[in-house]
């Protein structure tokens, strides 16, 4: 916090030159282009997910458009910290960091390209 602005009013201050997957963004989880799932850094092995899981992943992204926050996403896929998915393929935002096809890093701010 400095000079009295919220960190959800920096982000969105920024918003228009910067990307982060942060809980304080209006989106979290973007669909990447197939040149950027080719250049992901750190993709999970193909066959992690089983296909039919994988998909609904997508398809709930796609449905949710701009506004896609990865806690709502984990909710209406049922992911939650006792589910089976979770026991299975491990926590969301893991599984979320290396999905090629997407884009969530909540670690770094990402300049947008024009």
């Amino acid at each position: 916090r400095g000079g009295g602005f919220g960190r959800g009013a920096v982000i969105a201050g920024l918003a228009r030159d910067v990307f982060w997957s942060h809980n304080d963004s209006d989106c979290q989880v973007l669909l990447r282009t197939v040149a950027g799932a080719a250049q992901h850094p750190n993709p999970l092995p193909e066959n992690y997910l089983h296909k039919h899981v994988h998909l609904e992943i997508l398809k709930k992204v796609k449905d949710m458009g701009s506004k896609t926050k990865a806690d709502q996403l984990a909710g209406d896929l049922k992911w939650g910290g006792r589910s089976e998915l979770r026991r299975v393929y491990g926590p969301f935002r893991v599984v979320l960091m290396g999905l090629r096809e997407l884009f969530f890093d909540p670690d770094r701010l990402h300049l947008k390209a024009s």
